[in-house]
């Protein structure tokens, strides 16, 4: 008798525990009417509008754009933002905990090498101008130096 009262509350406990597991439901919304360009997919609980779990976001282009993780609507874990038309590069990962950031906004190394790539560039660019100011200023005191001495 109370191995079969075990057996009956073993079962009660499983279905109540199927009946009330979340249910997830895949959306998908697209950048075009005619759904060729896929811009998100993510998945709800079903029957509410609450994002949980995996969330992709895809360019005009189709090409990754961020991606992250929610738990019941809320911001949960690694939140991951791509490089323009590369999927493959990763611009910034930002950590999150049920909606907060969590530490800093990290960029990548190679978000890091850009950096300096372009502050390099920078750099070069304002010492040609700077260079070019030089000479033209040197130009103008030449030529005004022979027109004085011309006199």
């Amino acid at each position: 008798m109370k191995s079969k009262i075990i057996l009956l509350s073993y079962f009660i406990i499983l279905f109540t525990n199927n009946v009330y597991s979340q249910r997830l439901e895949v959306i998908r919304t697209y950048w075009d009417w005619p759904r060729t360009q896929l811009h998100e997919i993510y998945t709800v609980i079903a029957g509410t509008p609450k994002k949980h779990g995996y969330y992709k976001e895809y360019n005009q282009v189709g090409a990754l754009w961020n991606t992250a993780h929610y738990k019941r609507g809320i911001l949960h874990g690694q939140y991951i933002q791509y490089c323009g038309g590369e999927s493959d590069r990763i611009w910034y990962i930002t950590n999150y905990i049920n909606g907060k950031k969590n530490g800093k906004k990290s960029p990548t190394h190679w978000m890091k090498n850009y950096q300096i790539a372009f502050l390099a560039s920078l750099y070069i660019k304002t010492m040609i101008v700077l260079n070019a100011q030089i000479i033209t200023r040197s130009l103008r005191i030449e030529v005004i130096r022979n027109i004085i001495l011309s006199i």
